[in-house]
Formats: structure tokens, sequence, C-alpha cells
């Protein structure tokens, strides 16, 4: 039978991690719609100071966030190593082999930068667009100085603020009417900055898991894992759920069964929960046979 997922310690810092953003969210949403209604954009001192409180919130949560992200990456990791300690049980010697350190420590350092970098790029992304939508105003409020629309001054503001909340600019940071600001990937998907931030740390974690995993089951010489399985699982997940996987591809069927590639490794997709655990019965035959090719 199969092994179904299991919270792992880190999971808690996750927790706690995604709170930050969510938090950071709603300061960002909050001060980007106040400024829009208020309707004093279209003077440069103000369009200079509010881009310039927004980025510097940007900033900290970088700031803030990051270290907490790198840590809980390497806790991952070692928290998926450990727990396949665990279920090769007395099949394998309990100390860590030397491979398993070097290796390690360059699989938790890519996916630290993986999900460092990808977090900081939403960040810049909410930054740069912010700056479309100041910049906008500036440009109209320009405009409407010259032409003397509205017959004042405090009429073309209260228009300015009309047309910058209709605008497309304006809608791209506003997502919905919780008044998300976030962003469009490239794959021409809106975002909230949590909400993106969630997945990035949901499904690099997963990664890190099963990295740690794969690098201890290899390194005491196991090639043959299986996919673990979960009580609701999506229609990408199910078709895989309790298949085997040859670590390194050169086991296509074990006993009867077919066996799959390192590609069929979760995490499936975004925000996948599943990992893997190790087939232990494969333990001698794997090191006998990576000895002969040694």
């Amino acid at each position: 039978m199969a092994s179904r997922a299991e919270p792992f310690p880190f999971e808690h810092g996750v927790t706690d991690l995604i709170q930050t953003f969510r938090a950071a969210q709603r300061e960002i949403s909050a001060q980007v719609i106040a400024t829009v209604k208020a309707g004093n954009l279209e003077r440069a001192g103000q369009r200079r100071l509010q881009l310039a409180s927004l980025l510097a919130l940007l900033d900290q949560i970088g700031a803030q966030t990051e270290p907490i992200a790198r840590r809980i990456v390497a806790e991952a990791h070692a928290q998926g190593a450990a727990a396949t300690v665990t279920q090769l049980g007395a099949s394998v010697a309990p100390e860590i082999p030397g491979a398993f350190n070097g290796i390690s420590r360059e699989a938790v350092a890519a996916l630290q930068d993986s999900m460092v970098g990808r977090l900081r790029d939403s960040r810049l992304t909410v930054g740069r667009q912010a700056q479309d939508v100041y910049a906008t105003a500036g440009r109209r409020a320009a405009l409407r100085a010259i032409l003397g629309a509205e017959g004042s001054p405090r009429a073309a503001a209260r228009q300015l603020a009309q047309d910058l909340q209709r605008d497309k600019d304006i809608a791209r940071l506003v997502k919905d009417s919780r008044g998300a600001v976030g962003f469009v990937d490239k794959a021409g998907k809106r975002w909230s900055m949590d909400t993106y931030a969630e997945m990035v740390v949901r499904t690099t974690t997963r990664q890190a898991v099963v990295q740690g995993q794969v690098d201890r089951m290899a390194s005491h010489g196991v090639n043959l894992a299986r996919v673990s399985t979960h009580s609701s699982s999506c229609p990408i997940c199910i078709p895989l759920e309790g298949k085997l996987i040859s670590l390194d591809g050169t086991v296509s069927g074990y006993q009867g069964e077919p066996v799959a590639d390192s590609s069929s490794l979760p995490p499936l997709h975004p925000n996948c929960r599943h990992t893997i655990y190790p087939v232990v019965a494969t333990v001698d035959a794997t090191r006998e046979r990576m000895a002969a090719n040694a």
C-alpha cells in the first residue's frame, strides 16, 4: 500500500511566512487604493512620495522574508531526508553517507535561490506596475493642466481619480473587489502578491522535501521510490499516485509492475503536496548493480 503524505514540522514556518505576505498584501493594496481615491496623484511631489513609500514597503518585505524562506527550504530538505531514513529503517546504516552532504548543499542552495528569486521578481513586478500607474497619472495631470480641463484644478483632480479607477493600468493592479494589488505573469494569469507567494513557497518547499528524499535514497543506493497518496487529489496527481519511480531512470519494471522515470517525481503541479518513499526491497540489488558498474 502506498504511503500517505504527512505534514512536516517546517510547514508551521510556511504558514507564518504566508501570513506575512498576506499582511503585506493588505497594506500595499490599501496604500494604492487610498492614493488613487484621494485624487492627489496629479501633484508630482505626491506621486514621488507615494511611490517611494510603496517601493520601501516592498524592500522591507524582501528583507523580512528572504532569510526565512531560505531557512524553510533547508529545513524542508533536511526533514525530507530524515523521513526517508525512518522509512528505510534497519535496511541501511543510520550514519549519513559522505556523498549526501555535498549533494544536499548544492540542492538546497539551488532551491533557495529559486524561491527567493521568484518572490523577488513578484515584488519587482508589483513595483514596476505601480510606477506605470503613477506615471500615467503624471502624464494625465500635465495634460489637464495645459488644457485647463474641467475649469478648475479641483475638478481636474476629481476627474483624474475617476479615470485612473477605470484605466486598464490600475485594473491590472486592482485585481478584484477586495482591492488585491498584484500582477499578470508571463502566461497571462493574474496573481495577487500573497497568492503568488503562497504558491511559490508551498511548491518550492515540497520540491525541497522530495529532493531531500531523493538525495538520501541515492546516497544509500536506493533507486526505486513510490509516490504518496492523498485522500483528496487533483486529476493531475491521481494517475501517478502509488506509482513506482526509478530515480536514475535505469529501471523500467519491478516484479511485474511498470516503473516511471524521474520526470514523474512530485511536485506534479503548483501547490502539489505529494512526496515519495523508498521501496526498500531493492536496496541490496541496487547496491550490487551500482558496485558492478563502478
